[in-house]
Parts: structure tokens; C-alpha cells; sequence
């Protein structure tokens, strides 16, 4: 396991906020520096077709449509946080919950605690457990 770090003084990367989530059957890739893509692995496919492929959002993702008409020209950081205080309001105008959740954000933590936690062991451990 590759060890966490974080630093707002470390020269480099601008946004360098980025995720990988890996599983048997392929891998997925997200980087803030390049927020309006996301890179998709599909190891089923046959060898030398295999890499990584990348998404660009579109009209037909949602919230897309509302600031750019067509793929590949990106949204930004500003039009993001406009999409998220859009949904924040309407949570509390209909006093119904929007994704992510408190909730959501507990699994999140407890998955990142697990991380933790089969590192410091060197093994698997089970969610439950946490």
C-alpha cells in the first residue's frame, strides 16, 4: 500500500487530488487537474487490448448540460461548487437528503479506516471489525 500524504506547501501538482479504485475485473481513475474525465480499466478484455480508457463528460451526464453544450469542453471548479450549493439548498427547500450523505461519508471513513488498519496488520480485515 502506497502511504497516504498530504502537504499545501509541496511544489508539483496544482490540484493533485486523485483516486483509484481497483477491483478484479477493472479499474477506475479519477484526477482533480483533469476533473472532467474519468479513466476506466476493463480487465476482461483480451490481452493487448487492455489500458485505460478515458471518459469525457458530456451533455448527457448530469449537470453537465446546464454549463457546457457539448463533450469535452469541461467544466471548472467554480461551476462544480455551483452544482453542489444547487443541491444543498434544494435538500434543505424539500427536506429530502441528497447524495452524498452524512451517512455516505461514514462508509467512506470506515473504508479508509480499514485501509489503515490491513496495512498496519499486512492482511486482509474484515468492515465488520471496524
Amino acid at each position: 500500500m502506497v502511504p497516504c500524504m498530504s502537504s499545501r506547501v509541496a511544489t508539483g501538482r496544482k490540484m493533485g487530488y486523485a483516486f483509484d479504485i481497483t477491483g478484479t475485473q477493472g479499474a477506475l481513475r479519477f484526477d482533480a487537474e483533469d476533473q472532467n474525465a474519468l479513466w476506466f480499466y476493463d480487465a476482461r478484455l483480451r490481452r493487448g487490448r487492455q489500458g485505460f480508457t478515458k471518459i469525457l463528460t458530456a451533455p448527457e451526464h448530469p449537470d453537465f448540460g446546464a454549463f457546457c453544450e457539448g463533450a469535452g469542453h469541461g467544466t471548472g471548479y467554480a461551476a462544480q461548487i455551483i452544482i453542489e450549493a444547487r443541491d444543498f439548498l434544494s435538500a434543505i427547500d424539500s427536506g429530502k437528503s441528497m447524495f452524498p450523505t452524512f451517512e455516505d461519508g461514514l462508509q467512506v471513513s470506515r473504508v479508509i479506516a480499514a485501509a489503515f488498519r490491513s496495512q498496519q496488520l499486512g492482511g486482509w480485515v474484515r468492515m465488520a471489525e471496524l
